[in-house]
């Protein structure tokens, strides 16, 4: 494996290698230690943020209140939606039936392979006078699917929350 030629080690360089490594071995202790400090850090802040407080605001009526120290604690709906690989189909029809085909995005990927260049290069005449292999795919951008499905619900339109994966979330925000 090793294309070092071989020479004679001193104690002193052998001695270093095995400082160096359990130096490694420790600093790798150390990483997975702060990596599930952090975890655990990130799950208060979900309970917080996502549960604990706004039930807390909610006890009391509030929506938004500013506080002493002049933080301002609000609770807001965060819609997220995804259309899933079962729901595909459902959820392109309904957007192209109620005028948001807009939205599908329409991707081809046409293969070529190594010794194809020629072809490859004549690919755009041939494309409407010859059969082509290809794949399709569609898709609604996630950020636009989102932005989209909170403007319906606002707007108090229904649509097929379930086709489109819809998943409410109550969050406290500080400002």
């Amino acid at each position: 494996m090793s294309d070092y030629p071989a020479v004679e080690v001193s104690e002193d360089s052998l001695a270093k290698i095995a400082r160096l490594a359990d130096d490694q071995r420790k600093a790798a202790h150390a990483v997975a230690a702060a990596e599930a400090v952090l975890k655990a850090r990130k799950e208060e802040l979900v309970q917080v943020a996502e549960h604990d407080l706004p039930e807390a605001m909610f006890a009391v009526g509030m929506g938004e209140v500013k506080l002493k120290n002049g933080t301002t604690v609000s609770v807001s709906d965060r819609i997220q939606a995804r259309i899933s690989k079962t729901h595909e189909a459902a959820a392109f029809k309904w957007l192209e039936d109620n005028g948001f085909a807009g939205l599908i995005k329409r991707e081809f990927k046409i293969g070529f392979g190594r010794d194809q260049e020629e072809w490859a290069a004549e690919f755009e005449a041939k494309l409407g006078s010859e059969e082509v292999g290809y794949t399709r795919k569609q898709a609604v951008h996630p950020s636009t699917l989102k932005a989209f499905v909170r403007e319906q619900l606002e707007d108090g339109v229904e649509i097929p929350e379930e086709v489109f994966g819809v998943f409410r979330q109550v969050v406290a925000k500080l400002t």
